[in-house]
């Protein structure tokens, strides 16, 4: 699967809205199971609220947003594509700390609740530091 991020500053229209709000009213979360956070994809891909986790990552996720991107790679031969929320910053640091963990990797669907968990936030906005699992 590719596994991309975005943040406030490359999601469209920018800031933290998501087009399918589950737990939160904009993109966010922890990563945790009960609080997991805010990914994007196409919704014929993984339903509104599909749960899953993403072991190079150690958060859960939770689908609440569109990806125009997704949306191409799933209508154009049905390649799986899933954009993780890195972060509500405009900083333009973000951008390569999405780049930097930017790769094709296995994430688990409907994850049973004890998986290894690090809420270390993807992007800091405050120290301007990515998260280096």
């Amino acid at each position: 699967m590719s596994v991309t991020l975005y943040g406030a500053w490359d999601n469209t229209p920018p800031g933290a809205n998501i087009a399918y709000p589950k737990i939160h009213g904009k993109a966010g979360g922890t990563g945790t199971f009960s609080d997991p956070v805010t990914f994007a994809s196409n919704k014929d891909e993984f339903a509104p609220g599909s749960k899953v986790y993403y072991p190079f990552l150690k958060k859960y996720f939770i689908m609440e947003d569109d990806c125009t991107r997704c949306d191409t790679d799933w209508s154009n031969g049905k390649k799986w594509h899933i954009d993780l929320w890195a972060g509500n910053s405009t900083d333009p640091a973000i951008g390569d700390c999405e780049r930097s963990l930017t790769r094709s990797g296995e994430v688990i669907l409907n994850p049973p609740s004890n998986e290894p968990v690090d809420t270390t936030p993807i992007f800091d906005p405050d120290t301007h530091r990515c998260y280096r699992p």
